[in-house]
């Protein structure tokens, strides 16, 4: 049997977008936004608290301006998705917990890792003073490392 012809079915398969939803917290203005993916800059505009970007699945970098800041959030998106931006400050250190951990070495040199973490609601702005540990007349008697 011989064929005079033949068709061949294409199928083009278009990666189906997802509804991304950005939300401002703490923040009732538009703001400037640009989304990049692996291609680069995709979108780029002002926004609202509760507006819609139809994205494909992939890994996107979203920078957010607005209140003289920019605000940046990396994630891979598979799924519809909020993406929420905190854009509320305070300079009260009332949510800070503040912790403090001395490592010290074989040679006696001591290094100080100070921890500060937000338990609030809102972000701290503002300065911190954490007054050191004053270490004197150290001895390294024993080492068991």
């Amino acid at each position: 049997m011989r064929y005079a012809g033949f068709s061949i079915l294409f199928l083009i398969f278009l990666a189906s977008a997802v509804e991304v939803t950005v939300f401002m917290k703490n923040y009732e203005n538009s703001a400037d936004l640009r989304v990049f993916s692996s291609s680069g800059l995709i979108f780029e505009g002002k926004i609202r608290s509760g507006d819609v970007l139809n994205l494909p699945p992939d890994s996107y970098r979203f920078e957010l301006s607005a209140v003289n800041k920019t605000f940046v959030k990396e994630l891979r998106i598979l799924s519809d998705q909020i993406v929420e931006f905190n854009l509320g400050f305070t300079n009260s250190t009332e949510f800070l917990e503040i912790r403090i951990h001395s490592v010290v070495h074989k040679d006696g040199y001591v290094d100080e890792i100070i921890i500060v973490s937000n338990r609030g609601d809102l972000n701290f702005e503002g300065d911190l003073a954490i007054p050191m540990p004053k270490i004197s007349g150290f001895k390294l008697l024993s080492s068991n490392l």
